[in-house]
């Protein structure tokens, strides 16, 4: 699937999200006011381009939420950050590819402490 040339305002959990062994494609894309900005999780790959996310949490994630999958990736060009807490988080065999250069993840993620401020 590929999305371009959209603008996403105050979305609450993520702006973008693959999941679920999916393969999207997004450039071209203003996310303001989310708590994750980009997220790629549950074997899946985010390949995202021109990229503006402002006021976020989190600026990009991959993780693996459900077990029968496997770790996410991402692949990031020309994204621009600003106020954002948290450049990127990547968990435990995850990846992400950002303008040329791999992050890897050396750590399992608590996904039930993640996703518990939702439930109140």
């Amino acid at each position: 699937m590929t999305i371009t040339g959209i603008e996403i305002s105050n979305s609450g959990d993520k702006g973008i999200s693959a999941g679920e062994g999916s393969t999207l494609h997004v450039s071209d894309i203003r996310i303001y006011g989310a708590l994750t900005g980009l997220a790629s999780k549950d074997g899946s790959l985010l390949i995202a381009d021109q990229i503006t996310i402002t006021n976020a949490q989190v600026g990009a994630a991959v993780f693996r939420k459900k077990p029968e999958y496997e770790p996410a990736r991402m692949k990031l060009t020309n994204v621009d950050y600003e106020d954002i807490g948290n450049l990127g988080i990547v968990e435990l065999g995850s990846g992400i590819l950002w303008n040329d250069k791999e992050y890897r993840g050396y750590v399992k993620f608590d996904i039930e402490a993640m996703y518990a401020r939702f439930s109140k």
